[in-house]
């Protein structure tokens, strides 16, 4: 069995001994779920996989009330990458990418220049942006790389997908840190010796053990994970009523109704005539630009 009682989680762990924490992921049901709602290339199917995992595991460490979204632009073969993960363990996300896409291409090459943005937005509409240049020669890298120049926090990160299920694995520093020890570069010379397969197919607490049966630890109860998207008929007509009704009425005139697909799960929401004209009766305080 791969995970926690066969469940996608997230478990956090701390050194007693040293000030370093630490977060291991293993997603399957959840990648699965995600990457079902497009066919994917394989290697665009493995970044998303890993995009999920980072996003997993950063929005446990922050224990954030809200969500976290993590997004890559770039002028590469993909034009975007999304990963969300909210308080409550539900994760989405997606990948465009563009006609000069090729299958063999490193990470440099999908993303090109660009910028990394990592969004908290919490519960209580407070919102926390940090952005940064692409850099690094893989997602684990860029987003080590966010860490240090944003948050002047030591991070490592391993993130390996198979395009079926991921594993991940974080260390980083505690934020009252102030300098990195030879505890920080003991810890991270062990995980260092962990490889995609197993990353891939061993539970957590098998990945904990594997590296570090030999350190004094504190082991956390799991939090689990799983595809869920937030999409729903009413915030897409919250979208709608703030567009021209004329706009839409002459998309039903030539469509029959007004379309509107969710990237991030795929489900398609339907507006006729009828849906229409309801819905801006029914927000008669909103003015209408066709008036």
């Amino acid at each position: 069995m791969k995970n926690n009682n066969g469940k996608d989680s997230v478990t956090r762990f701390i050194f007693e001994l040293c000030q370093v924490r630490g977060e291991v992921a293993s997603l399957s049901n959840s990648i699965s779920d995600a990457l079902a709602t497009k066919e994917y290339p394989h290697s665009l199917a493995v970044l998303v996989g890993q995009a999920l995992t980072a996003a997993a595991l950063l929005a446990d460490t922050i224990k954030i009330d809200g969500s976290l979204i993590l997004q890559l632009q770039g002028d590469g073969m993909v034009d975007a990458l999304v990963a969300q993960a909210t308080d409550k363990g539900e994760l989405r996300g997606l990948v465009h990418w563009n006609d000069r896409y090729l299958p063999d291409a490193s990470f440099t090459e999908l993303m090109g220049k660009g910028r990394l943005v990592m969004t908290v937005d919490g519960e209580d509409k407070q919102r926390y942006q940090g952005v940064v240049e692409i850099s690094g020669e893989s997602l684990a890298k860029c987003i080590e790389a966010y860490f240090l120049q944003s948050e002047q926090l030591a991070t490592r990160l391993w993130l390996a997908c198979d395009g079926h299920q991921a594993g991940g694995l974080l260390l980083q520093q505690m934020p009252e840190s102030k300098s990195l020890t030879n505890d920080w570069h003991h810890l991270v010379t062990l995980a260092n010796t962990i490889n995609e397969h197993e990353l891939v197919e061993l539970g957590p607490n098998d990945v904990v053990h594997r590296l570090f049966h030999q350190e004094e630890l504190r082991i956390f109860e799991p939090n689990n994970v799983s595809f869920q998207c937030s999409c729903s008929r009413k915030k897409i007509e919250n979208v709608l009523i703030q567009l021209d009704k004329a706009e839409l009425d002459g998309i039903v005139e030539q469509d029959g109704q007004v379309n509107v697909d969710c990237e991030f799960c795929n489900l398609s929401y339907r507006f006729d005539s009828v849906d229409i004209s309801s819905l801006f009766l029914a927000n008669t305080d909103t003015p209408s630009r066709t008036q």
